[in-house]
């Protein structure tokens, strides 16, 4: 009995046996991962606030298919519909938890929810937006016009999504490449108004400069990265130069305030240079 005859006999559609489908459902999550795919793998170039908000975009897509159509490209290939348990295009209240589940629904534990549902073959966000998955053919609801409040749900992830996306290109966010470089730059730089030799200073150099060479870039910090890198080896090299130069003098004092004050004005220019590639705090203080 197809699903169409059980609507029209009585048969709930919550309680048709969906197990047949299975492998319809898993091809058309792989041809919905194909579909976003290029989006995904170049936001991962980035800091993880373009992995944010590429995951809020393909959000608002698999949305705006729930809401319209109730079919995914993905779902439009292989023949199949999401619907409600009365055989309805969902709407935005049933597609927004549904959208927002899938989260954990492409996981290990939703995998595990649709399969202890047994024959309803229901996800978790199935079960919180009270749809199914059927065959398109056995249910034909007609298409839904989106609205403009319809907006409002996905704007409630995409919105956040957006402001995570621009703080973290602007370092603004902890565990950013960006943030994590000025917060090795602004604490040598706080170690450095401590220290009264310049062996320690030496020490310090270096230890920043191993710190910012370990940091791993995005794709677009990488040529910027490398420019701070180099600034921060030429001025170990420098102060290392003049360590020897002023251990080898007949007056190492004289020689070593001097060439301080030289290694002083060429810190502040290469402070000049490496603020103008974004970095704040490693502007201030490279």
């Amino acid at each position: 009995m197809s699903i169409a005859q059980g609507v029209t006999s009585g048969t709930p559609l919550l309680h048709q046996n969906r197990r047949q489908l299975d492998s319809r459902r898993v091809g058309a999550v792989l041809l919905d991962g194909l579909l976003l795919s290029p989006m995904v793998l170049l936001a991962r170039q980035y800091d993880f606030g373009a992995d944010v908000l590429a995951l809020a975009l393909a959000l608002v897509y698999f949305f705006l298919c729930d809401i319209t159509t109730g079919q995914t490209v993905g779902k439009a290939v292989l023949g199949l519909r999401t619907v409600t348990v009365d055989g309805q295009i969902p709407g935005p209240r049933a597609a927004a938890p549904r959208t927002i589940l899938r989260i954990v629904d492409h996981s290990l534990i939703g995998l595990l929810v649709m399969v202890i549902s047994g024959g309803r073959r229901q996800r978790l966000g199935d079960l919180a937006g009270r749809t199914v998955v059927v065959r398109a053919d056995d249910v034909r609801p007609p298409a839904r016009t989106f609205r403009l409040a319809d907006a409002a749900y996905p704007a409630l992830w995409l919105a956040p999504a957006l402001a995570l996306f621009v703080l973290s290109a602007e370092g603004k966010v902890a565990g950013t490449y960006r943030a994590d470089a000025d917060a090795i730059c602004a604490e040598a730089g706080a170690v450095s108004h401590q220290i009264q030799r310049v062996d320690q200073l030496l020490v310090l150099f270096r230890q920043q400069q191993a710190a910012l060479e370990a940091l791993d870039p995005p794709m677009n910090w990488e040529a910027r990265h490398d420019r701070l890198v180099a600034e921060a080896s030429a001025l170990t090299t420098q102060l290392v130069v003049l360590v020897s130069r002023a251990t080898a003098s007949r007056r190492p004092e004289r020689t070593l305030r001097r060439g301080l004050t030289k290694l002083d004005a060429a810190n502040r220019a290469a402070s000049a240079r490496i603020a103008a590639l974004g970095f704040e705090d490693c502007g201030e203080t490279a």
